[in-house]
């Protein structure tokens, strides 16, 4: 919609960082949504952020019944506080609601905003951002679903599953939530059979008591 994006990639204005940039985009136009999943914007902190990865779909020849959910990663401080009025600014877009399709998943930084404010502070701040997340959401009829980046220690998010879940915001879980399980965790609790149906049966049945 901005420029012809072959003749942008031959000329001087495009490095290869960009080059690899549009190629990833046109890759992921070929393959398919449902290979890949979201696109994650780490450090995310405006709306123009989540809006880049849209408009790069879109030059890259994808179809908007075929977008990759675009979830923005909010995971300092400053952008945690942040984020609800950056996503009601998105919300506030009728095509970027219509695209898709009053949808959203957003992702918390458990591991960078422990690191930025210290674990009491992101503990803090993170419950306040779902909390307000929810409201916004609820407000502009969006189905909403948090991904919660927790890390294998304490100081990253870690902590029993179970309890983890049932902690968060009332209102913040409904049917459904992703979280992300880090390498150094994965046989801890999926690397035999009894222990991962034990691990899945956890997180199974805290978020059906949150929901």
């Amino acid at each position: 919609p901005l420029i012809h994006i072959g003749k942008f990639m031959a000329s001087k204005f495009c490095n290869d960082n960009i080059a690899e940039v549009i190629r990833t985009f046109q890759v992921i136009g070929e393959v398919g949504p449902d290979s890949l999943g979201a696109y994650v914007i780490s450090m995310a902190r405006q709306p123009s952020d989540v809006l880049a990865v849209t408009l790069l779909q879109m030059e890259a020849g994808i179809e908007p019944s075929k977008f990759l959910r675009v979830a923005p990663l909010f995971e300092m401080e400053a952008d945690l506080a942040r984020a609800s009025t950056v996503m009601r600014k998105l919300y506030s877009i009728p095509t970027y609601r219509s695209i898709f399709k009053s949808q959203q998943e957003v992702m918390l930084g458990y591991s960078d905003s422990a690191k930025d404010a210290g674990r009491l502070t992101s503990a803090w701040e993170l419950y306040k951002a779902q909390e307000q997340l929810v409201k916004v959401s609820d407000e502009f009829g969006i189905k909403l679903t948090l991904f919660h980046g927790r890390g294998g220690s304490v100081g990253r998010g870690g902590g029993p599953q179970h309890l983890a879940i049932l902690s968060q915001p009332p209102g913040s879980i409904r049917d459904s939530l992703r979280v992300t399980i880090q390498g150094e965790t994965i046989e801890q609790h999926f690397g035999q059979k009894k222990i991962a149906q034990i691990t899945l049966a956890r997180y199974s049945s805290a978020t059906i008591l949150s929901s």
